[in-house]
């Protein structure tokens, strides 16, 4: 999977929000139009297709459980996911507790990172780029 570039749309007063179409075009039939949603490492949520989860759980679940570090992590990322299924308006459900660590509130702008998708406020990504330095500097950690 290959998602890129980025897409804002309304969420409604049950928590709905379209995914954008260029996005769901990606899915594979093995997906089954069904994503897997958690928190994010600052404010904003992560966006699975389902068979990527798989792949990422595959490996958590292959971590040495006895290591303190790997039980707080997984603990920290899994008690948050949640399965939602694309209905068939296109739209994804947000649970009320995931929109509240996203700071979600009218917007919600969608970010293509390759093999998952970043959910965040516009306003929260906007103060998050005005703090992560020149845009020139640092691509040589992406070997860019």
């Amino acid at each position: 999977m290959n998602f890129i570039g980025q897409a804002v749309h309304n969420i409604d007063h049950k928590g709905r929000v379209f995914v954008p179409v260029k996005f769901r075009k990606l899915l594979l039939p093995e997906d089954n139009l069904t994503f897997i949603l958690t928190r994010g490492l600052e404010n904003y949520l992560l966006l699975f297709p389902f068979t990527i989860w798989e792949k990422y759980a595959g490996k958590m679940a292959s971590l040495p459980y006895s290591n303190k570090d790997v039980r707080d992590k997984l603990r920290l990322i899994t008690r948050s996911a949640e399965e939602l299924t694309i209905d068939s308006q296109g739209r994804v459900m947000l649970p009320k507790n995931l929109i509240e660590y996203g700071g979600i509130e009218k917007d919600v702008m969608f970010i293509g990172m390759l093999d998952k998708i970043e959910l965040w406020n516009p306003k929260i990504y906007e103060e998050f780029e005005k703090t992560s330095g020149e845009f020139t500097e640092g691509f040589e950690i992406l070997g860019i």
